[in-house]
């Protein structure tokens, strides 16, 4: 549902908490008269100053105010004073996803991987119809809304592409090959980073750098090493994991229809997912702290 309103002004709204740090500012709590909001507030003079600080904001506006998604948090209006520029959003009230899958006790369901999944796929479907490519999936930047759904949150780092494009952006442990390398690339990267999370989500740990604090090495490991699968996994699980962390994207899982043929979604309900029909996994209390 588009919440896009060209009529609010910045002095409508209340400051009631800080919520977080996004890729390029920073991300409070505010109300008005007739909801709460999310608010990212990003420094004039540190955007305009920084490299491509001013083409990421105009990239993220032109990104999100074309989306219209269930499962992605939704634009309300850009505003902006002497110096600070504002991106006012949905308010997603629940619990992130990071926090969620660190603090498990258990992993390795199945059922919890196809609902979580199934979720992200139905993501990737739609921006990839918009042309969009995100660039920067990662738990940290997903939320389990109280209604036991995902969304997807922070398109800082998010842009409109034709055919390729080659900018080296992200999240060290969620980079796809291609773009640690400069490569022209496409939207098969951010299927590389949701087959990073369902990796995270089944096996409780990352399949590249996990234990590593040197980038250099996290970057190593994801052009060149083996991903390991443990021989005990579930053929259905290996199939959609090693499909979606292929090094070469050509050969890679990257697109709807590939994920659709993966023995693992067999007869699972897509539309229903979308309509939230399904049962959620997993029901939170809407602290978006923890």
């Amino acid at each position: 549902m588009l919440l896009e309103d060209e009529e609010m002004q910045l002095s409508d709204f209340y400051y009631l908490s800080y919520l977080g740090k996004g890729t390029f500012g920073y991300v409070c709590l505010v109300h008005n008269e007739l909801s709460f909001y999310a608010i990212k507030a990003i420094n004039r003079d540190a955007a305009e100053q920084g490299k491509n600080g001013v083409k990421n904001l105009v990239n993220e506006r032109k990104c999100m105010i074309a989306i219209d998604h269930p499962f992605i948090v939704n634009f309300v209006k850009t505003m902006k004073n002497r110096k600070w520029v504002f991106i006012l959003e949905e308010y997603v009230k629940g619990k992130n996803f990071d926090n969620y899958l660190s603090n498990r006790k258990n992993y390795k369901n199945i059922k919890e991987l196809v609902f979580y999944g199934g979720c992200l796929f139905h993501m990737l479907k739609y921006l990839t119809k918009r042309r969009i490519c995100h660039r920067d999936i990662k738990p940290r930047n997903i939320m389990i809304g109280t209604d036991g759904y995902l969304k997807l949150l922070d398109f800082g780092c998010a842009r409109k592409i034709k055919l390729f494009t080659n900018t080296i952006v992200g999240t060290p442990n969620y980079i796809s090959p291609e773009v640690l390398k400069g490569r022209d690339y496409s939207f098969a990267c951010d299927y590389w980073s949701v087959g990073v999370c369902c990796y995270l989500i089944y096996f409780g740990k990352l399949p590249f750098g996990d234990k590593s604090t040197n980038i250099m090495q996290i970057y190593n490991e994801i052009t060149k090493a083996e991903i390991n699968i443990p021989k005990d996994c579930p053929l259905v699980v290996k199939e959609l994991i090693e499909g979606l962390l292929k090094k070469n994207m050509g050969e890679r899982i990257n697109n709807f229809e590939k994920v659709k043929q993966c023995q693992i979604f067999k007869d699972f309900d897509w539309e229903n997912l979308l309509r939230k029909k399904l049962e959620p996994f997993y029901m939170c209390e809407g602290d978006n702290l923890g």
